[in-house]
Parts: structure tokens; sequence; C-alpha cells
């Protein structure tokens, strides 16, 4: 966004910390037009079934070798059948043939771009091929109902949004290396990656320690790992000691889990515990790499990169959803989605930078924590 570029050179923005996060914007489709990919899958299995049995059936009646619907279908065509409707009327063999060769060609066809449209996605919705089914954070109904929607997520840097990008996967956890990739090439340089527990994964741990990136990673057990009744079950993976050297894990009272073997992937390694019987899976650099991610955010620096993440990229989407009333998309396709979200980034900056200047803010990055 060129309104980035201009609060760099006014010195409004520093790019040593951005803070990434995610939300589901309800996208401007039926939310009863779903295509499903499992049943999409399973209605082609059947009807490829029932192409072969067609298949055999006309090669014996017409004494042919053909191989394909769409063979078949033109053998039929050119044959140019005496076609009848109607009560009384009794169809032909030749008419059966064809009627269920058209059928079936347009099914298939029909099925073959759905899959296509579909990709990698599992669901897509028929009034906006580009929009996928998901759980909306907005649930009044409390039953869980899947809609069309997309996953906006959006990079925060003193309080500014510098990037935006619309992902069809739900899951924020597989983002974020596509997200920074994106920032990456808006020349935009960054320390510090600021976000929660949604995007703890290894494969983002062990971008982030390749690419350079200080992991503020809030990871998924944080919370509970405060808890007295956590900190006391020495079962949890989370309070096991593990020597590398040796490969060897032990509970923290000193019995040691027995080694099974290593996963596919040789970093994950499973091991017994001999008290209950029960298959522990371990993966030490994730493991470490989570503990690096907990010390960060933990240190007064973190604590303070901590609050700041919840005062500056969700109070964006607070002003965004709430005072833009940005809850459902007025556009279709992914192009379109795009270009109506730029509109309320360029908005919320132009606001902010208004709202830092009325109360002689400006230059202001990071707030600081609040003492007792």
């Amino acid at each position: 966004m060129s309104i980035c570029g201009k609060l760099l050179k006014l010195s409004e923005i520093t790019t040593e910390t951005i803070y990434i996060d995610g939300t589901k914007i309800e996208a401007y489709a039926n939310k009863y037009s779903f295509v499903w990919k499992k049943s999409t899958l399973k209605y082609k299995e059947r009807l490829e079934e029932n192409i072969l049995q067609l298949i055999d059936e006309f090669n014996k009646y017409f004494n042919k070798e053909l191989d394909s619907i769409f063979d078949i279908l033109s053998f039929l065509e050119e044959l140019k059948i005496h076609k009848v409707y109607g009560r009384g009327k009794r169809k032909s063999k030749e008419q059966l043939f064809l009627e269920k060769a058209q059928s079936y060609a347009e099914r298939l066809n029909k099925y073959t771009n759905y899959l296509e449209i579909l990709g990698e996605r599992n669901s897509f919705s028929k009034t906006d091929k580009e929009a996928t089914f998901m759980r909306m954070k907005e649930d009044y109904m409390r039953n869980g109902q899947l809609k069309p929607g997309y996953n906006l997520q959006i990079g925060v840097i003193s309080e500014y949004i510098v990037s935006y990008d619309i992902f069809h996967n739900p899951s924020d956890t597989k983002t974020l290396i596509p997200f920074l990739e994106k920032i990456k090439s808006q020349n935009i340089e960054v320390k510090n990656v600021v976000a929660d527990a949604g995007y703890e994964s290894l494969s983002n741990y062990e971008y982030l320690k390749i690419n350079n990136y200080v992991s503020y990673i809030k990871p998924i057990y944080y919370e509970k790992s405060k808890t007295r009744k956590y900190k006391k079950d020495l079962n949890k993976v989370e309070n096991l000691e593990y020597n590398e050297e040796e490969n060897r894990l032990f509970r923290k009272d000193g019995l040691e889990l027995e080694f099974l073997y290593y996963g596919k992937d040789k970093k994950t390694i499973y091991f017994r515990n001999p008290e209950t019987e029960k298959k522990v899976r371990y993966n030490y650099e994730f493991r470490k790499l989570s503990k690096e991610s907990k010390d960060n955010i933990e240190s007064e620096f973190g604590k303070q990169l901590r609050m700041n993440r919840s005062i500056q990229v969700e109070g964006a989407f607070a002003v965004i959803k709430e005072d833009m009333k940005l809850r459902k998309l007025k556009v279709r396709g992914k192009n379109s989605v795009k270009r109506e979200i730029v509109l309320f980034c360029i908005a919320y900056n132009f606001n902010r930078y208004i709202f830092k200047l009325s109360k002689n803010k400006i230059g202001t990055v990071l707030h600081p924590l609040k003492s007792a």
C-alpha cells in the first residue's frame, strides 16, 4: 500500500515488530450453495462404476470395443436416432443408450469441473466459487453452521495495517508463511513476529528460525500451563525432560519412558509410559522452538508485545468489523474481495493517523505496560 510508504517516510512506522491476526469474513454467496469435495468424490466414483457398466452393455449390443463414454456418445449421436416421448411411446434401445450416455457425460463433466475448482479445498460455493465454507466467529445460533467465506489476515505495524491477504484455508496455521512471504515482497523487513496460538506449528517455527525472525507466538498450551493442576501433572508432554544426546525421555520424578520408534518424518519420537502403558508422541525440535517462543513472550519485552498485539491488531479488527461494519462482503471472487478489503484498510489507516495526530501521539509505536 502506498500509504504505508508515506508513513515510513514520516517515521511514523518502525518495522521492528509486526502483529499478525486473522478473522473469517462471510462471502457474498448463498449459504446453501455448497459443494463438498468428499461428496463429489463419492458421486464421481459411483458414476464411473455406472459408466463402466454402460460401456460393457453398449459394446455387447453394438459389437464394438469403445472404452470412453464420450466416444459412445459421439457414435450414438451420429446414428441420428429417432426419438419418441410421452405416454404410450416405447423408446428404442438406441434411444435409451443415448439418453443414459448424455446424462453420464454431463454429470462426469460437472464433477470433474467441481474437483478442478476445489483444488486442495474441501468445499466451495456455487455463487462464489472462490469462497470456502468455514465456521464464522460470529455464530449467533450456536449450532456451528458453516458459511461461505474467506480467511482475512492482516499485519499491523506501529498501529497501521501494512499488509493484508485472503486465504481459502480456515486455519491460521497454514497462512503464516505465505503471508510473511507477501510482506517480504513489499520490501518490508521485520524482526519480531507476534501472533496467537492459532499460528503455532513446527513448520512455522522452523520458517521463522531460518529467516532470522524472533518468534513471539503464544504456545497452544500456554494458558493451561499456568495452572497448578497442569504444572503438577507429570505425564504432560510439556513437563517431560528430553536428553537429546542419549535420546532418552524422563518425567520430573525420574521415571524414564521406554523408547519405541521414530516417526516417518524422523523428527517425531514415540515412547511408552511404563506407568500408564500409554504411547507418548514427542517432537524434540517442536518442543525446543515452542519453549523458545514461550520464553520470549514471558520476557518484559514479550509481555509488552503481547499487550500491544491485543491493542493493535485485535483492535484493528474490532474497528473494521464493528465500526466500519465489515461483517459480510459485497462482492464476489478473490480479486474483487481484495479490492473491497483494501478500501477498509486504507480508511482504517487514515482514521488512525488522524486520531494519533489529534492526541499528539505521532511516532508512538508501542503502548507501555501498565504498572500495578
